[in-house]
């Protein structure tokens, strides 16, 4: 850890051009991984002091393998990117609790074979000759469903009212006066 921060310590001051300080200086002289880093160091910032003579010849096609390697590096990151934003957390919920509700209407609903009681009489000359009842409408069954759902809410109301009720009694019974104290007072 500490050799982390002197070889940050070592960069910052070979880039700024100034003198090492003493206690770097002193940490040199102990660590031998330390002074070849700062040997390296120094030796990459006077090459780049150093102005370049010679031209450099590139090879032919190095801007087109370069160009091709950074297009190829790029689009599966896009295509991860893409990936990320499309799918959101609350996708797997919303799908979950659809996929739940449209099941219970599915099992609400499914039962509208008529029974005989719904079967509808006719003359059997008639144009409705043949033709059944369909039974209840779909609104029988969300009426139904939504007594059967809201029907533990209603108790729970029912019992906070008892609960009321009998705390009231308590607190009159314990901290009312009697008839017979008012009186004699």
């Amino acid at each position: 850890m500490i050799c982390f921060r002197k070889r940050f310590m070592i960069s910052s001051v070979i880039d700024a051009g100034e003198r090492l300080p003493d206690d770097l200086k002193a940490h040199l002289e102990r660590c031998g991984s330390c002074r070849r880093y700062y040997g390296q160091q120094r030796e990459v910032a006077e090459m780049l002091q150093r102005p370049v003579d010679e031209k450099i010849e590139l090879p032919a096609g190095l801007n087109e393998s370069i160009m091709r390697a950074i297009r190829e590096e790029s689009e599966p990151r896009a295509i991860r990117r893409d990936r990320r934003r499309r799918f959101s957390p609350w996708l797997a919920p919303a799908a979950l609790a659809s996929v739940a509700l449209a099941a219970a209407l599915v099992i609400l609903l499914q039962d509208t074979r008529p029974d005989s009681s719904q079967v509808a009489e006719s003359d059997p000359g008639s144009p409705e000759a043949g033709v059944t009842s369909v039974g209840s409408a779909p609104s029988d069954y969300i009426r139904t469903w939504s007594v059967a759902i809201n029907q533990p809410l209603d108790n729970e109301l029912d019992n906070v009212v008892a609960d009321a009720r009998s705390a009231v009694r308590f607190l009159a019974i314990n901290f009312l006066p009697d008839d017979r104290t008012t009186e004699s007072l």
